[in-house]
């Protein structure tokens, strides 16, 4: 007979029946359902970019129309659509709660996961601005609430227990990955215009540029995110023994690095030579026990490498591409742009800093991505040396910047982060959140280290490496919705407590009956 919970019927106490098997399933389906709703939200805002002021129009004249553009409105909404899924997977997470789904190695995890949520919201209350750090900074939204959601996507990664529920993910992971890659080529192809918020770069006063983004804010972001879709897809490229598995990392990995290249920043450089690492690594790891043809990926990562480096030196004849200060096509090279994103994406797209202003004060050279980096860190650092303690609040940074007027947007050559994902957070929720992150992440990398040589050991340290390598962009980089549950997730598969895999039976076969004796 079924249990009973708080004297309910057996039809209604489906939470304390519920086969934990299929729970863990569930939580898979659902980290991807995060994955491809907030690709698909970021995906319409681009088509209809351009439409905005026609939906605007719809909204204002009421009736049937209005209802029209509201959902639109809703769906190309990423910090919507995000929370409506993230609301539901944490509705499941306090069902596993309920059934004290808490495996003991992830325990201390757990807790440290608490303590940096309760120390952001301290840093909450003594923030700038208590409505940004709660709901975030709007086209950014990452205030409190999206923390706790990437908790909850943390919870649900550690659940993926069994090598099947790894299995599952990293098949879904890829399948994403390839979307990503083919929606990113078509942002950068020269043959036909397709909707791209990178197609220019005002900063650089570059025209046809066409830099990808794919499912993400900006080819910094789609950089960091191409870097964990290749550090998923090399070790199954080796090691599933699944042949559809091995195929499609192939194809993940090495799209992954065409694509790394082409976003012409220093985190896709990071992505582009950090895929040939790795995949040289693996080779050198799993020759021996590789499965299917070991050669295959080694030789497709090299290609792929080779393709994007000419594809890149030569996209400015292929573009067209045109600098507006002199209105001549500019020379074939490789370039790293990364200046010009990080203003047109903040000031340009979303309006969250100053506009680059090449007449006003500035302590960097717009075209020299190492020096508008530097300048980056600089003013990370300079926050977190003043607010040590608590930081400025979360997603509070661009209130650091206010120097010439009280309005964001007006104060020229600021930034609203400082493209190092560590220093972020010290300087938004202070020294103790960014050690506390820091400690959750090595924690992680060594239970996946323990459990490399377990029966799907592999996949643990699969996962932990992709988490890693994120952590290595994150130092040029930025946490953005589109980006940062995929590395929560993988952080969790990294740390999930193996089960026991269920036994497979063979049915018995029945011995053949003997002819009978004349």
């Amino acid at each position: 007979m079924a249990k009973n919970l708080l004297n309910t019927s057996d039809k209604t106490n489906f939470i304390v029946n519920l086969n934990m098997d299929k729970y863990r399933a569930v939580c898979v389906r659902f980290l991807l359902a995060i994955l491809w709703m907030t690709g698909i939200a970021q995906a319409i805002n681009e088509l209809t970019y351009s439409s905005m002021p026609q939906i605007d129009i719809l909204t204002r004249e009421g009736g049937f129309g209005a209802v029209l553009g509201y959902i639109l409105l809703s769906l190309r909404s990423v910090s919507t659509v995000f929370t409506f899924i993230g609301v539901l997977a944490l509705i499941w997470m306090l069902i596993g709660v309920v059934r004290l789904q808490f495996p003991k190695s992830n325990l201390p995890l757990y807790g440290i996961l608490t303590g940096t949520l309760v120390w952001g919201v301290v840093s909450l209350c003594h923030s700038f601005d208590t409505q940004y750090a709660l709901m975030g900074m709007p086209q950014r939204d990452e205030g409190m609430l999206t923390l706790l959601l990437y908790a909850v996507i943390f919870y649900l990664g550690t659940m993926a227990r069994r090598g099947e529920n790894r299995t599952k993910l990293f098949g879904g992971l890829l399948i994403f990955g390839i979307a990503q890659i083919v929606w990113g080529f078509l942002q950068a192809q020269p043959f036909f215009p397709f909707p791209s918020s990178y197609r220019r770069v005002e900063p650089l006063s570059l025209e046809d540029l066409r830099l990808p983004s794919g499912f993400t804010d900006s080819p910094v972001t789609y950089a960091m995110l191409l870097m964990m879709l290749i550090g998923v897809a090399v070790p199954n490229a080796f090691r599933s023994e699944k042949k559809s598995h091995r195929i499609l990392a192939v194809i993940c990995a090495s799209g992954s690095i065409v694509m790394s290249f082409k976003t012409q920043t220093v985190a896709g450089l990071i992505a582009g030579f950090g895929g040939l690492v790795l995949t040289a690594i693996c080779f050198f790891l799993f020759r021996k026990n590789a499965s299917g043809r070991k050669w295959l990926m080694p030789a497709a990562a090299l290609a792929a490498a080779c393709l994007s480096v000419t594809w890149v030196y030569f996209s400015p004849s292929l573009n067209r591409t045109i600098d507006r200060t002199t209105d001549q096509q500019i020379e074939n090279g490789f370039r790293l742009c990364d200046g010009g994103i990080i203003w047109d994406d903040a000031s340009f797209r979303i309006w969250t800093a100053g506009a680059y202003v090449p007449s006003q004060p500035h302590d960097f050279e717009i075209k020299d991505s190492c020096s508008v980096l530097r300048f980056c860190w600089s003013e990370g650092i300079r926050v977190i040396g003043k607010y040590p303690a608590l930081g400025a609040g979360p997603d509070n940074f661009q209130y650091t910047q206010l120097h010439s007027s009280m309005e964001i947007s007006a104060n020229p050559n600021t930034i609203d982060r400082p493209y190092n994902d560590f220093l972020y957070i010290g300087a938004t929720r202070g020294i103790p959140a960014m050690l506390l992150h820091i400690v959750l992440i090595a924690w992680c990398l060594v239970l996946a280290w323990k459990r490399r040589k377990t029966e799907s050991g592999w996949q643990c340290a699969a996962a932990a490496g992709a988490a890693l390598l994120y952590c290595i962009t994150a130092m040029v980089g930025i946490s953005v919705l589109t980006v940062a549950p995929m590395f929560w997730m993988l952080l969790g598969a990294a740390a999930a407590e193996p089960v026991a895999e269920p036994v497979k039976r063979t049915a018995a076969k029945k011995p053949k009956a003997k002819p009978a004796s004349a």
